[in-house]
């Protein structure tokens, strides 16, 4: 009953359940029967069990609590959808900031009740995350009974919801009473509303390579390797180090590397103008960079070379490393998110379809390489909202070419539709590592 779950923790997934999972299956049946009130009740009274547990380890910690009152006051229309939206933000911006992870996932558990005020999908969100954290807090080895008596305690509450709801006596929020299908015009209002929020995502800024803006609103599985602890494994503190595609140096920083011994390149003018203000002044040497065949440093230059996401010549790098130099990359591959680019643009052809490992560590050997170490996995993506996806979008051009919101707008009604009905729509990444060492 709970082989997906043990697979998924030995990937070292954030979610160790789904609507898919074998034990969840009589719960999702019963929550498919229910109207959107019922469902907000059980949601609500099942986090706050979330929130007590919560507490006992973090009680300064108000954010959480602060999302399920609000979002109690959203159902009876006391106040708006903005201020809720921005206290269940702040629940998973929580989960951020701790180092613990079934805690963090108890934070996400009680964002998703929260948003069962908005849509019926998100009610499944609350167990989820909740047994997510079960299994964390448990162990692998010890957490069946207490997830088991979990999912038991969920479904007895939702019958009593079921029967209890109605009787209430609760001034319901307008769109909690009215349980009709959304008219014509009502309908309008709706994608007029989408469109001038996914206009919004496309205008927003983006600096450096900071995603932040997307936290708590997608989600993607670790990857079986650490790209981090293998740069360490093989760097000294003695070593040349040059950082190809640094973005804004986010990843670079991480390292503590000395300064005095790292160069960094970048073609993308506002990032060079990023690095430049805020790696340089620590002794970074910055170096804007537009051609992968013409690197500007001498022949032999480099200890180690790291790649994290940025094309290369393998001649021009195997020029510049030093004999015994490594070379470590992680790439893109020529397949990622093509799955979510042909829902969004029209004829979508992938523009690397070769970009593969197999491909990148011929090239690397011919080049005068051995490869050392190489893996290449296909993982999900999920996104929770179109908003994200459009501001993803709009970042990833090289996936997304020519992409706005006004050409692709039916595409994405059709994408905000299956997220109300599954809670999220998911695309495939495309990853390969390569650790290669010049002979």
């Amino acid at each position: 009953m709970f082989a997906d779950v043990a697979l998924k923790y030995k990937k070292k997934n954030k979610m160790l359940f789904s609507r898919d999972s074998q034990c969840l299956q009589t719960l999702v049946a019963l929550i498919q029967l229910q109207n959107h009130r019922v469902l907000v009740m059980w949601a609500l009274d099942c986090a706050k069990q979330t929130l007590e547990t919560f507490e006992t380890k973090y009680p300064d910690e108000k954010r959480p609590r602060i999302c399920l009152t609000l979002c109690e006051s959203w159902a009876k229309g006391e106040i708006k959808m903005p201020i809720a939206k921005r206290a269940i933000l702040d629940s998973h911006a929580v989960a951020k900031e701790l180092n613990d992870r079934a805690y963090e996932s108890m934070c996400h558990a009680i964002g998703h009740a929260g948003t069962t005020v908005h849509v019926e999908t998100h009610a499944l969100g609350l167990p989820i995350y909740e047994l997510t954290a079960f299994v964390f807090k448990y162990g692998i080895d010890n957490f069946q009974k207490p997830v088991t008596d979990k999912i038991n305690y969920y479904y007895d509450r939702l019958l009593y919801w079921q029967d209890n709801t109605d009787d209430l006596d609760i001034n319901w929020a307008e769109f909690l009473s009215n349980e009709k299908r959304l008219n014509k015009e009502k309908l309008l209002n709706e994608k007029r509303k989408w469109l001038n929020e996914w206009r919004s995502e496309a205008a927003f800024a983006f600096k450096g390579w900071d995603f932040s803006h997307l936290d708590g609103r997608w989600e993607s599985e670790s990857l079986p390797w650490d790209y981090r602890t293998i740069v360490r494994s093989v760097l000294k503190q003695t070593d040349q180090l040059l950082d190809m595609g640094t973005g804004g140096g986010e990843f670079l920083l991480t390292l503590g590397h000395p300064y005095v011994l790292t160069t960094a390149t970048e073609a993308y003018a506002p990032n060079v103008d990023y690095c430049l203000r805020h790696l340089a002044p620590r002794g970074i040497q910055i170096v804007q960079t537009y051609e992968d065949d013409k690197l500007p440093f001498e022949d032999s230059h480099f200890d180690i070379i790291i790649n994290r996401h940025e094309s290369f010549d393998a001649a021009e790098v195997c020029r510049v490393l030093k004999t015994g130099g490594y070379f470590i990359t992680q790439q893109v591959g020529g397949e990622n998110n093509r799955d979510l680019s042909q829902r969004l643009i029209e004829a979508y052809v992938p523009s690397f379809p070769q970009h593969t490992l197999s491909n990148n560590s011929t090239m690397l050997q011919d080049a005068g390489f051995h490869i050392l170490q190489s893996d290449e996995v296909f993982t999900p993506i999920r996104f929770f909202d179109v908003g994200a996806l459009v501001y993803f979008a709009k970042i990833i051009t090289w996936e997304f070419p020519d992409f706005s919101v006004d050409d692709a707008f039916e595409k994405l009604c059709q994408c905000q539709r299956e997220i109300e009905a599954k809670g999220y729509i998911q695309g495939t990444e495309h990853r390969f590592v390569i650790v290669a060492q010049k002979l």
